[in-house]
């Protein structure tokens, strides 16, 4: 199974779509040091707003509406696996992400 990335940028910077591809690409390998920060970034990046709700929880909001429910990790600031599926699976949904078989 290959992971393509769409080309679906909201900006003609060629900075930012290289961050956002390189962020997208360590996402999907879900890394032991894939942190919140970088993961808010990617995913405002990606049409979502962060909405913070009671403690620890929080909902990434697309503008198609899907909404991706998370708790942000503390103290430390890595995520975990079943988030980083999560955020991969939201990606796949809003056309971020594309699945192809090799």
């Amino acid at each position: 199974m290959q992971l393509n990335i769409v080309a679906k940028h909201e900006t003609n910077n060629d900075n930012d779509m290289s961050k956002k591809e390189k962020l997208i690409d360590k996402l999907v390998s879900c890394p032991s040091n894939f942190t919140w920060d970088e993961a808010t970034k990617l995913m405002k990046q990606c049409g979502f707003e962060l909405v913070k709700n009671n403690g620890s929880r929080r909902v990434f909001r697309h503008t198609t509406g899907l909404k991706i429910f998370l708790h942000e990790p503390h103290p430390q600031n890595t995520l975990l696996e079943y988030a980083m599926k999560d955020l991969i699976e939201g990606l796949k949904t809003v056309g971020e992400i594309n699945e192809t078989s090799i």
